[in-house]
């Protein structure tokens, strides 16, 4: 039987009553709450009981704290005298319990206690989500495949810009509702204590932070699984390594800190400790990431074969000393395949084509892009020309052309496929034949 357990808890910081009610439901289960670990909180094994629980707050204290200040020392001897014994710390957040039914509340001051709450709150809880905030606003201003340019084919046949938007989105989300119950409830607090002289609890939004939890989860392990079955090989390792060396990393600077504070150092070394040390391990993570990457695509692990491409250069022509470059992109809506293959000198092949997975989109996909071919003749900031389809044996065909002059690259347009394909010649009705069958689905 184990001894010790660990929880997320779905509460704001804020939430102190929340939190009280689900330690004394964790006391009569006979687990006490006596600490916190990195996003979780701790418990040990003990005797159930029916304890009273209060959470109190100390602005100045701090999570790099030895031991409790001198004020805050008094403050905990006084509850102490009253029949409050701490059970844990957070930081700013300071647990007690009681073994009384109905103790004498360790707050009576009602407007003491709401600014009490939001000077602890603006040390970390409000800057913290402010950063998420503006660091979701950021990644979506400057992720390049969000440009309108990009849509609809780019943005939706990469899953991890899917994945990623949503990723910001919900965090965009769960910050404006944080941010936005923090403040409604401050402003409920302060008018009910100075107009009723009562303490007014947070109504919590728990069940949206459970909410936030497990989408997040849900949206990480189906990135995952798309970088695996649309071939995004490379998005994926990175991400499962990066992951792990994080965890790691996180672990190794709790360590520090918990070091630091047995050692008794001060609030500053402590703190100059753990953010040195994941500092530190954050470059050696990022740089061990990169040449992981990079070695393990170089040699070949994470690159696509030519055997498993629909069509390759020597499908077209005679030599096979050619140089190539391949890459997958996909997401449950639409997936991307772009090969590059040639010789110096000589003869090369070089196409993209993209496929709908989803029948009822292939209509509105190959819309958007024809729309934007009848308004100014431009895909992808290409120009392009009306040609006829029926030698390449497709539905619709544009030619590419440079100031007045028509160059060998194509857009076709397949039932469910749309394909750029460029040449550096004039095609032959052969050549026509081959890729229609290969890349339109048309058959042999």
């Amino acid at each position: 039987m184990r001894d010790k357990k660990r929880q997320i808890l779905p509460y704001s910081l804020y939430d102190y009553d929340a939190y009280a009610r689900h330690f004394a439901k964790m006391a009569r289960r006979g687990w006490m709450v006596e600490g916190t670990a990195p996003f979780t909180w701790a418990y040990h094994r003990c005797e159930p009981r029916e304890l009273t629980f209060a959470v109190s707050y100390f602005a100045r204290a701090s999570m790099f704290d030895t031991e409790p200040g001198e004020e805050q020392s008094e403050f905990i001897a006084f509850c102490r005298r009253t029949g409050w014994q701490l059970a844990a710390t957070n930081a700013q957040m300071q647990v007690f319990y009681n073994e009384r039914h109905d103790p004498v509340p360790i707050e009576t001051d009602p407007a003491l206690e709401v600014e009490t709450i939001h000077r602890a709150a603006k040390r970390m809880y409000l800057p913290l989500i402010w950063i998420i905030l503006g660091l979701g606003i950021l990644e979506i201003l400057t992720d390049r495949h969000l440009d309108p340019a990009a849509f609809p084919l780019t943005f939706l046949s990469h899953g991890s810009t899917l994945f990623s938007l949503a990723t910001n989105l919900l965090l965009l989300v769960y910050s404006a509702v944080e941010l936005g119950a923090y403040f409604l409830w401050l402003r409920r607090a302060r008018r009910a204590a100075r107009e009723t002289g009562t303490m007014i609890p947070s109504a919590g939004h728990r069940r949206f932070n459970v909410a936030v939890l497990v989408l997040t989860a849900v949206l990480l392990v189906s990135s995952l699984v798309t970088s695996v079955l649309y071939r995004e090989l490379l998005y994926g390792f990175v991400v499962l390594l990066m992951l792990a060396m994080m965890a790691v990393a996180i672990a190794i600077s709790w360590q520090v800190q918990k070091l630091m504070k047995r050692r008794r150092a001060s609030r500053i070394a402590t703190m100059l400790a753990t953010y040195g040390t994941a500092v530190a391990l954050s470059l050696v993570i990022l740089t061990t990431v990169v040449f992981i990457a990079v070695g393990s695509f170089s040699e070949g692990f994470l690159r696509e074969r030519a055997e498993d491409l629909p069509l390759t250069f020597t499908d077209l022509y005679e030599g096979t000393d050619y140089q190539e470059s391949v890459h997958r992109d996909g997401s449950p809506l639409l997936t991307s395949l772009s090969v590059v293959q040639f010789e110096w000198a000589g003869d090369s092949l070089d196409y993209t084509l993209y496929e709908v997975q989803i029948p009822s989109l292939a209509d509105p996909i190959r819309n958007l892009i024809l729309r934007d071919l009848e308004t100014d003749g431009t895909v992808n900031g290409e120009h392009y020309l009306n040609a006829d389809p029926s030698p390449w044996h497709a539905d619709r065909a544009f030619q590419q052309d440079w100031q007045g002059e028509p160059l060998s690259d194509w857009l076709l347009f397949y039932p469910g496929r749309i394909l750029f394909f460029d040449l550096n010649r004039e095609p032959t009705p052969e050549l026509m034949d081959t890729v229609a069958a290969k890349l339109g689905g048309k058959g042999d």
